[in-house]
């Protein structure tokens, strides 16, 4: 009878949290509960079931146990299981290395975790960081003991929480949809029941656009450098036995990254605003170690000006400024004039209507950056930002 009694106590706590955070408690009062062999902690799901390892959760006292509850609940609330799928990064990076990206960010916000949980400050990281920036930074400078830690994968049963608990296993497009419908109820519910301040809802955090800007190029460009690498072999010489009969080498024919910059010129976004960003564009620019060929669009309901060959050391430009918006004129406008494109990043505040994915323009290949991520209702991979100095 023991195997019940923990599911309850976990559905137990559950319930209390929810109470307790009224934000989290429509997604809560849906989480299942059950146990799984092969893990060594806790894990969430697209499907919002938690499995965990019976020995661990009998190890964890009331709080650690709503503290790790919790944290599994964020993880889906973040919506980190999509934005682990949409990384350009996600084959390039082992996934437990994502996995403690996304425990930083989640985990300064909760009380009372167990021992061995990851969290900025005890490894010198910045805080309140997004978890494409805790990735960022972890992959060029990895601070001591988390190497050890991601080439063990994960440890005994109760030597730390956690390993990596984000199970994308049965991940399909469908969870997207559901997903952005309980978050829409959880903001309601946190509004009635005064609670929705409690914690930081991260998926509504923005994010300055210069951090996104600059970890979504960098990130592209390093996909783009591996993925064109490609291995070269000596002929076999069939004459002679020659112990190095295949000689792999690496050859590097991306000289170049083609990145088209969409700039919504309509008339709220200001003329002072696009000539600051086309500054701050030039600083991140000069920064990358790979030549970036850059065009810029400017666009309200279509492309009015094309700056060609845009360069950090070009001329400053004066953008335009126009009356409606349609910002999904970009893509097209790229695909229609055979522009080079490897990125197209568009930035705009949304005010617009955007295509089904099966009709909108290079979709893959795009993105759009808002700073009103909730009127933007495109097919577009999207991050919320702010655009003010």
């Amino acid at each position: 009878m023991a195997l019940p009694t923990i599911t309850y106590r976990c559905t137990g706590i559950a319930a209390e949290l929810g109470k307790e955070f009224p934000y989290y408690q429509p997604l809560l009062e849906r989480t299942r509960f059950r146990t799984k062999k092969d893990i060594d902690t806790m894990e969430i799901n697209c499907s919002l079931i938690v499995s965990f390892n019976e020995k661990f959760v009998k190890s964890l006292n009331s709080d650690q146990l709503k503290a790790v509850i919790l944290h599994e609940a964020m993880h889906y609330a973040n919506g980190h299981h999509q934005r682990y799928m949409d990384h350009p990064l996600k084959d390039t990076y082992p996934h437990i290395l994502h996995n403690i990206a996304m425990d930083l960010e989640i985990n300064e916000f909760i009380t009372d975790l167990p021992r061995g949980s990851f969290k900025a400050s005890d490894y010198g990281l910045p805080e309140k960081k997004s978890y494409e920036e805790y990735l960022r930074i972890l992959s060029r400078d990895m601070p001591p003991g988390l190497a050890e830690l991601i080439e063990k994968g994960t440890g005994d049963d109760t030597s730390g929480y956690p390993g990596t608990d984000v199970d994308i296993s049965d991940y399909n497009g469908i969870y997207v949809t559901v997903l952005e419908d309980l978050l829409r109820e959880c903001e309601k519910a946190g509004k009635a029941g005064g609670g929705g301040d409690v914690l930081r809802q991260i998926k509504k955090k923005k994010y300055h656009w210069e951090k996104i800007f600059k970890n979504l190029l960098t990130g592209r460009i390093s996909e783009a450098i591996t993925g064109n690498q490609h291995s070269t072999y000596k002929r076999m010489n069939r004459r002679f036995m020659d112990t190095d009969i295949v000689k792999p080498s690496y050859v590097d024919y991306k000289k170049r990254f083609d990145l088209v910059i969409g700039v919504d010129v309509s008339g709220s976004m200001s003329h002072e605003l696009i000539e600051y960003m086309y500054g701050t564009i030039k600083s991140i620019i000069d920064h990358q170690n790979i030549v970036v060929d850059i065009t810029i669009l400017e666009a309200d309901t279509q492309v009015q000006k094309m700056i060609k060959n845009w360069s950090p050391y070009s001329i400053e430009v004066e953008g335009i400024q126009g009356g409606g918006t349609d910002m999904e004129c970009i893509p097209r406008f790229v695909e229609e004039m055979n522009i080079p494109h490897d990125l197209i990043i568009i930035m705009t505040d949304s005010y617009c209507e955007w295509s089904e994915a099966n009709s909108a323009p290079l979709y893959k290949k795009t993105v759009v950056l808002t700073n009103h991520p909730d009127e933007y209702k495109g097919a577009y991979t999207m991050y919320p930002v702010e655009f003010l100095k």
